[in-house]
């Protein structure tokens, strides 16, 4: 009973453990943990994509405060930037920052105010002086010009006057103060700007604003003063955009701090979300450690409630065994019983003398006596087999109590470790899942990155592939340049052997010179030691005689020319000033080829800033007539294959001149030189060409043909034309040439390269004759905003241009609309009548 209770009790123990689900817990734990890492990546998505949204939104403010800057005087912006950090109190920053105008208003609040809005607020003279020095030391800090423009609103609020408008003789003017919006302490500021000019309607009720010394501008931006200066025509609201660009800035500064917010706060929920999944770790962790300590205990209740069924099983199959003996042992008991109530039955019945049995009772008894005795036996083999069960039983519990004592804790603890190996396994494989689940959410990401990375392959294919068929064209024109180059080998290579051959020529020549003037060298010697002796005591008669002698030796040689030592000092003489002329002319041609190529360095420079300049002004004067085109200009290479095809020309031509000097009697490989030939060349060499060591060293030269001088490296043309590539849409990947456009699209690429070529130096006067006449209704609008452009130029504009005079005849009402003066000629019985028009509209509708 003991044993089956305690049975009882493990069980209710593991029941009750059965209904604690702690796994549950565990799973709903991870779950909550894996969501809370998906909301995570959520969110640091939404946050890089809100930074990328800031990063755009800052370059876009950026931008436009760059464009506004870009508008100002020079220095005015780093002039306000160290002001700002100079920390000086009492400045309240730029006029533009303050005001606030409707948008229909800003074109004309922008004309009249014009670089008025870049003034700095300060509060008083004090301040502005203090500012002015400020800007002076830092300007001779830092070395570079500072700039800026104080208005003092003390001392403007107590000079501004207050102004009397017309309203009730002008009832259609408005006041420019009244749709400018500001603080009250800047309100002096802006009257100081804006009250003397009003918003009219048109500029012919503002000549009625000269009486009231008021300046009149309409929302277009037309002006007029009160001295009945007008300005005006068509003015490009794109020329005018500093308010609209500070505005859009301000309202992307709105945007950022809105960013800024939305990225702060996604970032608390990320650190929230962070503390949440650590402390859904932690308590992971901690009901990991109940689970595993109550595993344990029901590991050990599971082990004590076998070892007591094992008892009970024991205990209870020798019940059983003891029972079985019992009964047998009691049936034995009442079968004897029987069997001595029969025999004694039988003695009463049978009256034997006393001790005296039956032969059927002995034998009975005898049995009786051999069943008792195997009984006892029986008896004794069970009492036997029941110690040695005790004895079993004793043992077995002895080994229990040793295996309880020993192995049963080593087993234990080998149990707990692989129990907690085996939850290691489990939370591990979890583990594994939820990063498997989250390297899914990544590679769902990583998959949509590779399909745009295909697109952006295939994109890149197609660009490969027109890249290649490029590669191929280089490829022709390499190979055809190659061919050049190894005809231009060929042809160095014959040059070569023909100087060679030259060389080898005038070697002989020089050789054979040597020998004729040591010759004539030896025998002027001889001649002057001859002279003396015959000086020295010898009397006339004799000196006669030898004379005679000498004239008949002189006859023996008759083709020796007698007078040769002469003709060779004169040609040595000669022959020393050709050579100090050729010095000075060596001189003269390395100072000229050194200014050619100097020259030459800045004209292909000049060439390539026009070049690079007209490029400039071609492709905005073409998006000024095409807003969604773009235009561009290329200097094109001469070809290589041109010009073999002219050196070929000059040697064909030099060969000529060469046969030209052979028929003087000058053969190519002659060896022999005579005097007719040197007194004819001697001239020539010194004005054509340019004479060796030896005088006699021309020859040869002029065999070759060396007539005309050749023309300098320097002096080759490098450039071959000029390529135009234009489009008409906003796709720039595909430029079309010059022949694939249609005639009003030529129009069009012609003007902006006319313009394109006047605005590298404006020109005072433009006079154009029906250029419109071939350009489309669009074109021509454009280009009357062109001409507006020329004569009304963007003063604040870099460098703008000074105004020019367009006078232009043409049939279209385009121009006419911005022209200040539109006139009709006509011809009538052979005279022409010049007419001012008022109405230009009517007259274009009437024709």
């Amino acid at each position: 009973d003991r044993v089956t209770a305690e049975i009882a009790r493990l069980e209710a123990e593991s029941e009750a453990y059965s209904r604690q689900d702690s796994m549950a817990d565990i799973e709903a734990t991870e779950r909550d943990i894996t969501d809370t890492q998906n909301k995570i990546r959520e969110k640091t998505k939404a946050i890089t994509g809100l930074r990328e949204q800031e990063g755009v939104l800052s370059k876009e403010r950026q931008e436009l405060l760059e464009a506004v800057w870009r508008t100002a005087p020079p220095a005015v912006r780093e002039g306000y930037t160290w002001l700002m950090e100079s920390g000086i109190d009492g400045i309240h920053g730029l006029l533009i920052e303050h005001v606030d105008i409707l948008e229909q208003y800003r074109l004309c609040a922008e004309v009249t105010g014009g670089l008025s809005l870049f003034n700095v607020l300060v509060e008083n003279d004090e301040v502005g002086e203090e500012c002015l020095n400020f800007i002076r030391e830092k300007q001779a800090e830092i070395g570079k010009p500072l700039r800026i423009t104080l208005t003092p609103l003390e001392q403007v609020r107590a000079i501004i006057n207050d102004v009397d408008y017309p309203r009730g003789e002008l009832p259609d003017i408005l006041p420019l103060i009244d749709v400018i919006e500001s603080p009250d302490w800047a309100r002096c500021a802006v009257e100081q700007v804006w009250r003397k000019h009003v918003l009219i309607p048109d500029l012919e009720i503002g000549s009625k604003l000269a009486d009231f010394h008021l300046d009149g501008v309409t929302e277009s931006g037309d002006t007029i003063t009160w001295k009945g200066l007008m300005k005006g025509g068509y003015i490009d609201p794109g020329q005018y955009t500093r308010l609209r660009n500070w505005y859009r800035a301000e309202d992307l500064e709105e945007d950022l701090r809105k960013v800024g917010d939305a990225i702060a706060g996604a970032e608390g929920e990320v650190r929230e979300l962070r503390t949440t999944e650590t402390e859904l770790e932690q308590h992971l962790v901690d009901l990991r450690f109940t689970a595993q300590t109550r595993f344990n205990a029901e590991c050990a209740r599971v082990r004590q409630a076998n070892e007591c069924r094992e008892a009970l099983h024991g205990l209870r199959n020798s019940l059983e065994i003891a029972s079985k003996l019992n009964r047998e042992y009691e049936a034995e008991k009442k079968q004897l019983k029987l069997d001595i109530a029969a025999i004694k039955a039988e003695i009463k019945t049978k009256k034997l003398p006393p001790g005296a049995l039956t032969a059927a009772e002995a034998q009975q008894l005898e049995n009786v006596e051999a069943e008792i005795k195997e009984r006892e036996e029986r008896m004794a083999q069970i009492a036997e087999g029941a110690a040695e069960l005790a004895d079993a039983i004793a043992r077995l519990r002895a080994r229990e109590s040793f295996l309880s004592a020993t192995r049963i804790p080593s087993l234990q603890d080998q149990l707990k470790g692989l129990e907690l190996s085996h939850t290691d396994a489990a939370m591990s494989r979890r583990e594994r899942q939820r990063r498997q689940q989250w390297l899914a959410g990544e590679l769902a990401e990583i998959e949509q990155e590779l399909a745009i990375c295909e697109e952006r392959r295939a994109e890149l294919e197609e660009s490969t592939a027109s890249k290649s068929k490029s590669v191929e064209g280089m490829e022709e024109e390499i190979t055809e340049s190659e061919r050049a180059i190894l005809k231009l080998t060929e042809t160095y290579d014959e040059k070569k052997n023909e100087i060679a051959d030259y060389e080898e020529r005038f070697k002989i020549a020089d050789a054979k010179l040597d020998e004729i003037v040591t010759g004539l060298s030896g025998n002027a010697e001889r001649i002057e030691d001859e002279t003396r002796k015959i000086g020295e005591g010898v009397t006339i008669r004799e000196l006669q005689r030898r004379v005679l002698e000498c004239k008949a030796e002189l006859e023996k040689y008759p083709l020796v020319n007698n007078k040769a030592i002469e003709q060779f000092s004169q040609f040595d003489v000669q022959y020393k000033e050709l050579m100090r002329g050729q010095d000075e002319m060596d001189q003269g041609q390395v100072a000229i080829d050194e200014l050619i190529t100097k020259l030459d360095g800045e004209k292909d420079n000049n060439i390539i800033k026009s070049f690079a300049q007209i490029n400039e002004h071609f492709a905005a004067t073409f998006r000024e007539l095409v807003p969604t085109g773009t235009a561009k200009m290329k200097l094109l290479k001469r070809d290589p294959g041109l010009e073999d095809e002219r050196e070929d020309d000059e040697e064909e031509h030099e060969l000529g001149a060469a046969a030209t000097v052979d028929e003087k009697g000058v053969a190519p490989g002659s060896d022999e030189v005579t005097e007719d030939i040197i007194e004819d060349t001697l001239p020539e060499l010194g004005k054509s060409c340019k004479p060796s060591r030896g005088i006699f060293r021309a020859a040869p030269e002029l065999s070759q043909g060396l007539v005309t001088p050749a023309i300098p490296s320097s002096a080759r043309v490098l450039y071959a034309g000029v390529s135009v590539e234009v489009t008409f849409s906003s796709s720039a990947g595909h430029m079309r040439k010059m022949h694939e456009l249609s005639g009003s699209q030529k129009s069009v690429v012609a003007v902006a390269l006319l313009f394109a070529v006047l605005r590298s130096e404006q020109p005072p006067l433009y006079l154009l004759d029906e250029i419109d006449s071939a350009l489309d209704a669009q074109y021509r609008e454009a280009f009357a905003r062109l001409i507006s452009s020329v004569t009304n130029p963007n003063p604040l504009g870099h460098r703008p241009p000074p105004p020019a005079q367009v006078i232009c005849s043409t049939f279209r009402p385009e121009i006419c609309r911005i022209a200040d003066r539109c006139y009709e000629v006509s011809i009538a019985h052979r005279s022409s009548r010049v007419t001012l028009l008022s109405d230009y509209d009517q007259y274009f509708a009437q024709a």
